[in-house]
Formats: structure tokens, C-alpha cells, sequence
């Protein structure tokens, strides 16, 4: 994070106090090159709390000031004087920037469990300068666990309660499944949700794909299920690219809602699935899946049926190598935006 402290917040110290403040804020900021701080303003050389600062962190300052004026890059956030006087703006008194500046990035996952093999693989393929990882070693990144896509709203507004309803102290990034049945679904179950994290100013990012496990390589399914599962594995290998992103492994074609709207018992769906087997599904599921062999929509109806596959499944994303930066990009070559993966990690590192 490109963090720049202001004239006045310097001008500002002058007791004792205030520069203990100042050195150990300066020393979040610089320990083990956690995040990098500007001073745009040379007069702050020449005050009397400047030289208080040990020698060695003004020469990164001064290296960093060099930098600036090269590049006059954005910055993240400001530490000012008056920074106590804004609510969503990054900006943040000297205790306030202390505050926000120690703090851990959350990335908030509907399972911190789960979800975690998604994302450490995508950080290990599309980080080229491993920064990310370096944060995850020393405790700057944390998974945070919300319960649930439907339980977001709540797990933010306790995060919102704690911060005082101050938006600017958030460092957090959601990431959501579409759940969506096909690529024109336009049924938003949770449009409530992403309104509320929108009006948080909370980073976030709904996946394409229909839920995390849609990314996973073919390389990884080939070498990962076991060959007593072969007639789902052939059946889902078989499968189109953009039918592989709205397929629910872990439950198939029962966990549907009916076209009439009404959802009914998994018991039920999976007797009407059996009598009617397509047929049976919503308009743009058939659609969907129109090309489907009756055989192979007999060996996925039911989904993969291996044991605990919502915690087994994800931990195929660990196995380098089958789930590497080509095989991924492979999977997501074919989207609307076929660069999502990378998108994710840009977006992470500009929190970091």
C-alpha cells in the first residue's frame, strides 16, 4: 500500500508523545517492506521532529520521496493532520492511521476453509512477485469466514459496529459465487447483498463462473476421482466449456429450482428428474444442456458423490501440478472476461 503522510500531520508533533507515534507508525509502515510511504512536501525535511526520526527510515523516505517525484504514482491513503474528520475518505489521523494500517487485510469467503485452496492457487499462479504470499506468511492477509453468502450483511454490519460506521477503516475484500444456472441468468439473489457492500465501499468481486469449483482444471479432475467414479468423471469431461462453468458438482441437476418457481424436497427432485430427466429442469438449464447424451445426464444428475466433497473437492486447486497458470487460464479462456483470475489478484494487491 503507497501510503502518504502529510506536512501538516508532521508540522503538527510536538510532544514527546506524539513522535513515539509518529516512529512507530512509521515502522508499520517499513517493517519487512510491508508498505511503502511518501512525503510530497520538502519542508517536512527541514522540521525539528524530522531529525527526531532514526536515520536509517529517513533514508528510505528520501528514496521513496526520489521515487514520487519520478512517478507521482496515486496513493492509497493520507495520514493528515485533520484526517480524524473524515468517514469514508482514506484518510486517517496519526492514531487512526496506526489503527488501519496494522490491521490485516480479510478477504471474507462464504467457507475461510473451503474457499482458501481457490485462492492461494490463484495467488501462487497469477502473483508473479509473490508479494501476496510474502503477506500471508507474516499474518497480513487473513480468510475470514462470513457463514454464508446470506449472512454477509450481518457479518459486515458487526465489522461496521466496530469501526464505528466508518467505512474508510475497512480493509476487506468479498468475493461472491454467481450461482448462477447458465451465462444469461438473470435472476440476482443476492442484488441486496452487493447493494449493501457497495454502500460500504468494500471491495468485492462476483465470480463468472457458477461457483468456485467450476475452475478447476480437467487435469485436476483427470488425476484427482478415483476410478470408481469414472462414468461421472467421462460424462463431465465430455461436457463443453461453458456447460463446465454452470454445472454443480458437489449436487448435479437436482439442487434446481423447479420451472414453476417452487422449490421442492431433494427427494422429490430426484424423482422427477428420473421420470422426466431433462425435461424436468428450468428453460435455461435445457438450453444449457440440450446436446446432452441421456447417459451421460443419467451420470451427473446426481453430482459427484465422493465422501465430504465440499471440503475433499477444493483441495484438488493444491496439486501444482495439474492446477498451474496455464491450466487455469485454460479454464477461463472462454469467458467474458477470460483475464478474471488475474483481475482478482490486481485486485487484492491494490489493498495490500
Amino acid at each position: 500500500m503507497k501510503v502518504e503522510i502529510d506536512y501538516d500531520l508532521f508540522d503538527s508533533i510536538k510532544q514527546e508523545e506524539d513522535v513515539i507515534e509518529l516512529n512507530y507508525l512509521l515502522n508499520i509502515i517499513l517493517y519487512k517492506n510491508r508498505h511503502s510511504v511518501y512525503v510530497t512536501d520538502t519542508r517536512v525535511f527541514k522540521l525539528e521532529v524530522y531529525d527526531s526520526i532514526p536515520k536509517t527510515t529517513q533514508s528510505v523516505i528520501e528514496l521513496f520521496f526520489t521515487q514520487n517525484v519520478m512517478t507521482s504514482e496515486e496513493k492509497d491513503c493520507l495520514i493528515c493532520f485533520d484526517g480524524a474528520s473524515f468517514d469514508d475518505e482514506k484518510k486517517f489521523n496519526l492514531v487512526e492511521g496506526i489503527r488501519y494500517l496494522s490491521q490485516p487485510v480479510s478477504i471474507i469467503v462464504e467457507n475461510s476453509f473451503n474457499d482458501s485452496h481457490f485462492f492461494k492457487a490463484i495467488f501462487r499462479c497469477f502473483d508473479d512477485s509473490e508479494i501476496i504470499n510474502k503477506h500471508f506468511e507474516n499474518l497480513w492477509i487473513q480468510f475470514e469466514n462470513s457463514g454464508g453468502c446470506s449472512n454477509i450483511i450481518n457479518y459486515i454490519k458487526g465489522r461496521s459496529q466496530f469501526y464505528n460506521d466508518r467505512s474508510k477503516f475497512f480493509r476487506c475484500f468479498v468475493i461472491l459465487d454467481s450461482d448462477k444456472l447458465s451465462p444469461n441468468d438473470t435472476n440476482d439473489k443476492y442484488s441486496n447483498v452487493k447493494e449493501f457492500i457497495s454502500l460500504k465501499k468494500i471491495a468485492t468481486h462476483v465470480l463468472e463462473k457458477r461457483m468456485m469449483e467450476n475452475y478447476i482444471p480437467d487435469e485436476a479432475i483427470n488425476a484427482n476421482i478415483h476410478e470408481r467414479y469414472n462414468k461421472w468423471k467421462n460424462a463431465y469431461l465430455h461436457l463443453s466449456e461453458l456447460q463446465k462453468d454452470y454445472y454443480n458438482i458437489p449436487s448435479g441437476f437436482i439442487k434446481v429450482t423447479s420451472q414453476a418457481g417452487k422449490k421442492t424436497s431433494k427427494r422429490d427432485k430426484k424423482k422427477e428428474i428420473k421420470k422426466n430427466q431433462l425435461d424436468a429442469l428450468p428453460e435455461q438449464v435445457k438450453n444449457l444442456y440440450s446436446d446432452l447424451s441421456s447417459s451421460n445426464f443419467e451420470s451427473l444428475k446426481s453430482g459427484l458423490s465422493i465422501p465430504n466433497i465440499k471440503s475433499e473437492f477444493p483441495k484438488f486447486f493444491n496439486c501444482e501440478h495439474t492446477v498451474y497458470k496455464k491450466s487455469l487460464l485454460q479454464r477461463t479462456r472462454h469467458q467474458r472476461n477470460p483475464h478474471e483470475l488475474s483481475d482478482i489478484v490486481e485486485k487484492i494487491m491494490k489493498l495490500i
